[in-house]
């Protein structure tokens, strides 16, 4: 099993002296209760990394003047002669060499909140949030099974950063994984007995699991779609347009498979996963060059909006990886699509997303409109409007959207329906008649129908 530990590092005059940690009636003496655990997770077996996240004012504590950290307080001085020249433009070479640098298999700095020796973190609690969860993310495709959060740090604003950055963490993960082979990494937290000034103490290190849900609920909706890309690239047209496109066919597909529309699904098909995930890294990508333009102050970026984007694009990546391995793509328009196997494949997928009334409803739907073709007994293998098996007088009628959802997406005037020996196929029209006579499309009829109702 990998796991990654993750933690706020720390600074102060006692980091370098060795605590004694207590795990499962074993005592191991470290300077941070996250090495004390890795320490013992290897020795049962299970492959862990420890990440430190460290504020970017930790060496401006005051408490740490003439403290004697060896060569790291050359370090220490050199920062505070020069913060801004030496230490704020490029912090990784001063974290490089804490004091046990040998433990730590990774790090990154975050920006802070509040004044330290005079100088002014203008950082912004969700942006500080963001920069935890993106690391997380970037860090999922290591084959990541279980994150344990360590909050022995004592730092309240970043300890409670940390919390959070883990929960989004946890819903972009469940959005993004459905199948049941599909790793959703679990989520420990960690943390130790308070640390008092007791060389005698041992401080006992506790673990729980921590459960998050995740439901079928659309991250955004209709109006979302273009005011969430225009809200990222205001400047940027194609990665704007990209986003726009993505977003606008995920919440088509959602909401398809929501309102029990499964064979809209085969008529509009949907975005290539990788397409869709390369979308979401060049996001990531374009979020941590705004926060990292400055360590002084972070650019404040919209909370809502930026999660919208990445959770849709998780999710549309998830529906997509389920599609793809249930082998769905678009009908062809001769052929259509079997009505027993559109059944079959959707009962596994209402499953799947916990949407188990679809089922019924779909099952009852289908039974209903076979019934009603074998009364008729067409045998000709030709498409039909369906309304016509129904005896119904449709001439001057438009598409009702009310019957469009109350059916499964087979309403009469815009779905065809064809015998071939005993299997029963169906696909939608191209077009309908309004109430002026003209001639619309029924696939965006359906696709602003969708996103209305999503």
């Amino acid at each position: 099993m990998n796991s990654l530990i993750y933690q706020i590092g720390r600074l102060d005059r006692n980091i370098i002296k060795k605590q004694k940690f207590r795990i499962e009636g074993k005592t191991r003496f470290k300077q941070l209760s996250s090495f004390a655990l890795k320490e013992h997770l290897k020795e049962n077996g299970e492959q862990a990394k420890v990440i430190l996240v460290y504020p970017i004012s930790l060496p401006f504590n005051r408490t740490l003047e003439n403290a004697n950290f060896g060569d790291f307080s050359r370090s220490l001085k050199a920062v505070s002669k020069n913060p801004k020249e030496e230490y704020l433009s490029n912090p990784k070479n001063f974290f490089s060499n804490m004091p046990y640098s040998s433990e730590v298999d990774d790090f990154f700095v975050i920006h802070s909140i509040g004044e330290y020796a005079g100088i002014n973190f203008e950082g912004k609690f969700n942006d500080i949030v963001f920069e935890i969860a993106l690391d997380m993310i970037e860090r999922y495709n290591e084959e990541i099974e279980r994150i344990y959060v360590d909050i022995s740090s004592g730092l309240n604003i970043y300890v409670s950063a940390l919390l959070e950055a883990v929960r989004f963490f946890s819903t972009w993960a469940m959005l993004k994984n459905w199948l049941p082979e599909a790793k959703r990494p679990e989520i420990w937290i960690t943390f130790s007995d308070p640390i008092l000034d007791n060389d005698a103490a041992e401080y006992q290190l506790h673990r729980e699991k921590l459960e998050f849900k995740a439901f079928f609920a659309s991250p955004i909706n209709k109006e979302d779609i273009n005011n969430v890309a225009k809200k990222i690239y205001e400047d940027d047209r194609s990665k704007k347009r990209k986003l726009s496109s993505l977003l606008e066919n995920f919440l088509v597909i959602f909401s398809a498979i929501k309102n029990n529309i499964p064979l809209a699904v085969y008529l509009f098909g949907y975005d290539n996963r990788e397409v869709i995930d390369e979308t979401s890294r060049t996001l990531i990508e374009d979020m941590k060059k705004k926060f990292y333009d400055s360590y002084a102050a972070s650019p404040n970026l919209d909370k809502n909006t930026y999660s919208k984007g990445l959770l849709s694009l998780a999710f549309y990546s998830g529906i997509a990886e389920v599609f793809w391995h249930y082998q769905i793509k678009n009908y062809d328009e001769d052929d259509g699509i079997d009505l027993d196997e559109l059944k079959r494949i959707f009962d596994d997928l209402y499953s799947l997303f916990s949407l188990k009334p679809n089922n019924v409803f779909l099952g009852n739907e289908i039974s209903n409109t076979k019934r009603i073709m074998e009364k008729i007994n067409i045998e000709d293998s030709t498409w039909h409007l369906l309304i016509k098996f129904h005896n119904k007088e449709y001439e001057g009628r438009t598409p009702d959207k009310r019957n469009f959802f109350a059916h499964s997406g087979l309403e009469g005037l815009v779905t065809e329906m064809k015998k071939e020996k005993d299997n029963f196929f169906v696909r939608y029209t191209r077009e309908y008649t309004d109430k002026s006579g003209n001639k619309k499309s029924v696939k965006n009829l359906i696709r602003e129908w969708l996103k209305e109702e999503a």
